[in-house]
């Protein structure tokens, strides 16, 4: 190198060395610009788009979203040089991958998109959304580790691997997704935060699910305000309009759907929030005298208010809130 240095440069005057610094500066700005610009533009969502024809889902859905004008870099790697460089780097064996056919289908996300990537253009002052009834205080939600993309998962691609539209048994195939398709699959109930959401949550997490706690002008009705009487009449409540209950208690739990001849019943064996009340044992249940007094209780408020939680035989889906049946005690004719 030395030798090859000396018929090129006479470092041993200025002149040579100034050659020498010259050459090897422009080299450096070269390959600095060359690097400048790989990351450029890689860090453009046409790339994606572009190179990648499998990732067409991910890249439509983008495109007709609120985030359009976001870069993916913006929302998928950490703000900072050194978290972008680091993650070319990781991502240096996507290209063999693609080459080869061996990258892992469908393709989902990784990396959780951290709330110091959402706060670079948002701030955690909001209190409430636009429509002025909901009350979402963010700060209290940063502040209890609570994820942006915990509530806004699907505001850049529509949950669409979450939903199995991606993949090889996804109904439409990659190189078909167009943007008149991505608009259909990207409706404001798979973007935009839903109460579903929230309830989920809130019910993992312990914190209050009334009507009060979100809302500005909607609050828990004034039946359900006395515990004690709403506890033993809610029932017989469900009975005459078990649509009344669908109203509130259908958002954030699972409903199993179950068919039964009497709808209040169905509802409550179906909805999660009401088996997890159904399912305890009510106070008398489990002292040594209730079964000789489970009798006169059935008489009193009728087989319907046991069947809220028990199957009457083994003929019932299992799902009732618990599998106690009237039949594994007395015996009953199919």
């Amino acid at each position: 190198m030395k030798r090859l240095l000396s018929r090129w440069f006479d470092l041993s005057t200025t002149e040579g060395k100034l050659k020498l610094f010259i050459v090897a500066s422009g080299t450096f700005l070269l390959v600095l610009l060359m690097m400048v610009g790989t990351l450029s533009l890689t860090n453009r969502p046409a790339f994606c788009s572009s190179c990648h024809k499998t990732m067409l889902p991910e890249y439509t859905t983008w495109s007709v979203t609120s985030h359009s004008k976001i870069n993916c870099t913006s929302c998928h790697i950490k703000p900072g040089l050194v978290n972008t460089l680091t993650h070319k780097v990781k991502t240096l064996k996507e290209p063999v991958l693609y080459a080869t056919g061996t990258w892992e289908k469908p393709i989902k996300p990784t990396e959780t998109v951290e709330n110091e990537n959402c706060l670079t253009c948002h701030s955690s002052n909001r209190n409430f959304t636009v429509e002025g009834d909901l009350i979402i205080p963010h700060d209290r939600h940063l502040n209890a580790g609570v994820l942006c993309v915990d509530c806004h998962s699907g505001v850049a691609h529509a949950k669409i691997y979450e939903r199995g539209l991606t993949g090889e048994k996804a109904p439409v195939p990659p190189e078909k997704w167009t943007q008149e398709y991505a608009k259909t699959v990207a409706a404001p109930e798979f973007t935009n935060p839903v109460m579903d959401t929230c309830i989920q949550c809130h019910s993992k997490r312990g914190k209050p699910i009334s009507c009060e706690t979100c809302h500005k002008s909607i609050f828990t009705p004034a039946s359900h305000k006395d515990k004690t009487a709403w506890r033993t009449n809610h029932g017989l409540e469900a009975e005459k309009n078990v649509k009344s209950c669908q109203s509130c208690h259908n958002f954030g739990f699972r409903d199993k759907g179950v068919k039964l001849d009497n709808p209040a019943a169905a509802y409550a064996w179906g909805n999660a929030f009401c088996s997890s009340c159904h399912s305890k044992m009510p106070p008398g249940h489990n002292n040594t005298t209730w079964r000789n007094e489970h009798q006169f209780a059935e008489r009193a408020k009728g087989k319907k208010n046991c069947e809220a939680c028990h199957r009457p035989n083994n003929k019932y889906p299992d799902a009732a809130p618990t599998k106690v049946s009237c039949n594994q005690c007395h015996w009953e004719p199919n």
